[in-house]
């Protein structure tokens, strides 16, 4: 889709079939970005945000979400027993972990 300038989802790849504005194709990307990795604004803007994941029994997981002050990212890695998290805050915002 990228490759071919969509500016939306497709309903399916082939982009001459079915219909190019199908937003619930996306939905396993939002998913992802606010179940599992938790990261969600808690302010308009982006300008407040938190990260708080659910990454259940899963070894490692990374995410880069963009935003409009720049990509927000997460990395987790389960290490000694524990969870490890590296977070990147983007300028002139504030993060809760």
């Amino acid at each position: 889709m990228l490759r071919a300038n969509a500016t939306a989802t497709w309903e399916m790849w082939d982009p001459l079939a079915g219909t190019h504005s199908h937003p619930w194709t996306a939905s396993p990307a939002s998913a992802i970005a606010g179940g599992l990795m938790g990261i969600r604004p808690t302010a308009p803007g982006w300008r407040e945000w938190r990260a708080k994941p659910a990454p259940g029994n899963l070894g490692a997981a990374s995410i880069t979400v963009p935003t409009p002050h720049g990509p927000s990212s997460l990395q987790l890695a389960r290490r000694g027993g524990g969870l490890v998290a590296r977070v990147r805050v983007p300028p002139s915002t504030l993060a809760s972990v």
